[in-house]
């Protein structure tokens, strides 16, 4: 499977897809070493300019109608699936997944419109990538995990970008990236 690069997609699309990461990252209220850590991580790998990655680091307040209006554009975008998995990878950063990102989570997947079966397999394979702490001895349930997980994206033409993460550690990210 190809991973596509977002770098490729309108500046303005990528600002506003880390916009509204950066609020998954604060809507518990607080914003965690670990979730500032990712959100910077993301920012210098979606290659935003310096005066748009400030405003996102400000961590602006959006309100339901510039989320909704959001999530249209990143729909329009085919950046969905991508993001909605970075956003999952973002709520776990703290290691917890705290009542008002599960229901943060729960509205993204109404307004980008992934099926929810989909939403599932994303949120599955996220915790799994997550629980990996070796990537050479990776338990058979996990991998059975993964394997499934990407053939589920090759056969329904799932896309995902090379910055997408596919889990917080960076060392397993990658070794999932290359068992494509």
């Amino acid at each position: 499977m190809n991973l596509a690069d977002i770098n490729q997609v309108a500046v303005n699309s990528r600002f506003l897809y880390l916009q509204m990461v950066g609020y998954m990252a604060s809507v518990d209220g607080d914003l965690d070493h670990s979730e500032l850590e990712l959100l910077t991580e993301m920012i210098q790998s979606l290659q935003l300019p310096e005066d748009l990655a400030t405003e996102v680091l400000k961590l602006p307040r959006l309100d339901d109608d510039q989320l909704k209006s959001g999530f249209e554009q990143i729909q329009s975008e085919n950046l969905q699936y991508s993001f909605v998995l970075d956003l999952i990878i973002m709520a776990m950063a703290d290691g917890f997944l705290h009542d008002a990102e599960r229901v943060y989570l729960a509205k993204v997947n109404d307004w980008v419109k992934i099926p929810r079966a989909d939403f599932h397999n994303l949120v599955y394979f996220a915790q799994t990538a997550n629980s990996i702490v070796d990537p050479k001895n990776i338990d058979p349930m996990a991998q059975y995990v993964i394997d499934n997980f990407f053939l589920w994206a090759r056969q329904s033409h799932i896309n995902l970008f090379q910055q997408t993460h596919f889990a917080q550690n960076e060392s397993i990210d990658q070794y999932l990236k290359n068992e494509l």
